[in-house]
């Protein structure tokens, strides 16, 4: 094996210098490639899993809900010890490795039985850690300083369109199909698809370049000023401390919020769509079309707030919350008065408040991406900026009360904090955004530590209680949330203008004291002369 990797870069080399990329900018785009197989697959499935179950024989009809809490619950456990350990493999073994059991889970869905599915959803979980810690390490490995932002931006947006890129695959293939309902061939068809780029997605992963990379930047500052790297256990006691501040749990109300939506848009919204009868459309291709959707509006949300946002920001954090509680608002009526109250948990004949429209569906698909890229890229920024000493452990609570809530779309999360460091990079707060893509990255891959620790929570209540009061719940923590996130950043903004007037008055200060004390030379010397 080692043979081949050393081969192969010479080669590498070549195709660098035809393609006019500098090497580490290939080695991104590399990594990228890998993460859009894997992801296509694993982000599609979420889709139609809990469909796909319903219709398999013997097995529990909310098996599907209750896999994603088990794969949530060992990424927990396994990102408690998972930093080390991928220092030890390092960055390519631990990626092929981890992203293997992506493709194990897809493989057991092609011959469905409850046992496999859970024991499957258990090493997704373990290996959720290692392909994320190993890709942050990996990333940071090919930044600097001055390429992070770029970097981070290109594979946020080359994982975006797995998600477009898998919303194709189903609308395609449920376009060709006579019925509705997702039998057990056509269940094998999709997952054999799945498990073949999943795979591909392992080799990629496998073969990325490793040469004349090393764990150190080429930032001089911090060589010059290197931090001590704190440990896990200090990470996560120093998150606990930093939870029972008061500003702190005010954001949590946030943090819980964003896990819910979480939630909602990546496995409630379409698994309710594609169990509402009374669309007339194929429910599964509408399913499809809502996964394009959201990730069109995950794009249009990431490149407005995050990549190119410097025309929003000028204006603060405050009123693109504003635009993703609004939008996710207009998503929530539209969802009550559109999809039968027990879309949810069952298939349903019923009408809603009008009769099912599709269109509407898909408006919602849109507004409920945006949303979630404005709520989220805001919830870093805010982290970033306010807690930039404490990065680690501000991180490691928001994710905890994430997935408290139910995120099961953790991994998207991650990327989005990569984006984020492209908007501290642009306000010149760039020791931040070193603070995220440290050499280590176990500090901030710390926050999925606990990040399944209620995922069970979601996944359970939304396979026991009526649309209707998801969405209520939806209704009001968004409400407080986006108040309690209102009076942390005009704190956070007050105490930014007291530091600068802070600042300022130091600097009156030295240049007084500069003065004086060039005017007393100025003196001594004259007196020197006159002498």
């Amino acid at each position: 094996m080692n043979e081949l990797f050393a081969c192969s870069k010479e080669s590498t080399l070549l195709f660098d210098a035809m393609c006019g990329l500098s090497y580490k900018t290939r080695n991104v785009v590399h990594l990228g490639l890998g993460f859009i197989c894997v992801f296509l697959a694993f982000n599609s499935q979420g889709f139609i899993e809990e469909t796909a179950i319903d219709n398999a024989e013997n097995m529990n009809k909310h098996a599907g809900y209750y896999s994603l809490a088990i794969i949530y619950a060992f990424s927990m456990g396994t990102n408690m010890i998972v930093a080390p350990l991928v220092d030890f493999l390092g960055p390519r073994l631990s990626m092929a490795g981890g992203s293997f059991m992506y493709t194990l889970f897809q493989i057991g869905m092609l011959f469905l039985n409850e046992p496999y599915l859970y024991i499957s959803s258990a090493l997704l979980g373990i290996g959720s850690g290692f392909v994320w810690t190993g890709q942050g390490k990996y990333l940071s490995m090919n930044s600097t300083k001055k390429t992070a932002g770029r970097n981070s931006g290109l594979l946020w947006g080359m994982l975006q369109t797995s998600l477009v890129g898998g919303g194709l695959f189903l609308f395609g293939i449920f376009s060709g199909l006579e019925t509705d309902t997702i039998d057990k061939r056509t269940r094998q068809i999709i997952y054999g698809v799945f498990s073949a780029v999943s795979l591909i997605g392992n080799v990629l992963l496998a073969f990325i370049p490793m040469h004349d990379l090393t764990d150190q930047n080429e930032d001089t500052d911090e060589e010059k000023n290197p931090k001590k790297e704190m440990s896990q256990l200090q990470v996560l006691t120093g998150a606990f401390r930093l939870l029972i501040t008061p500003h702190m749990l005010l954001l949590v109300i946030s943090f819980i919020y964003t896990g819910l939506e979480l939630s909602y848009w990546s496995g409630v919204y379409s698994t309710a769509i594609s169990r509402t009868r009374t669309f007339k459309f194929n429910r599964h291709k509408i399913v499809g079309l809502n996964a394009i959707c959201q990730g069109i509006g995950q794009i249009i949300g990431g490149l407005c707030f995050g990549i190119f946002g410097d025309k929003f920001r000028r204006y603060g954090r405050n009123p693109i919350v504003i635009t993703g509680y609004v939008a996710h608002l207009v998503c929530f009526v539209l969802s009550f008065i559109n999809l039968p109250p027990d879309a949810n948990l069952r298939n349903t004949w019923k009408d809603a408040y009008i009769t099912p429209n599709i269109a509407l569906a898909l408006i919602v698909s849109v507004l409920l991406g945006f949303g979630d890229a404005a709520w989220n890229t805001q919830m870093y920024s805010i982290l970033i900026g306010v807690y930039s000493e404490k990065i680690a452990q501000a991180f490691s609570i928001m994710k905890f009360f994430q997935t408290l809530c139910g995120a099961t779309r953790a991994e998207k999360s991650d990327i989005e904090a990569l984006v984020i460091a492209r908007i501290i990079d642009a306000d010149g707060k760039t020791i931040c955004l070193r603070g995220c893509l440290n050499a280590n990255m176990s500090q901030k891959m710390l926050f999925p530590v606990v990040q399944a620790a209620a995922a069970c929570g979601a996944f359970f209540y939304t396979s026991a209680i009526e649309l209707r009061w998801i969405l209520l719940i939806l209704l009001i923590t968004s409400t407080i949330g986006v108040s309690a996130f209102f009076y942390v950043e005009i704190w956070a903004h007050r105490k930014s203008r007291e530091k600068e007037a802070e600042e300022e008055k130091s600097q009156e200060k030295e240049a007084e004291e500069d003065t004086a004390s060039a005017a007393a030379e100025s003196v001594k010397v004259e007196e020197t002369e006159a002498a």
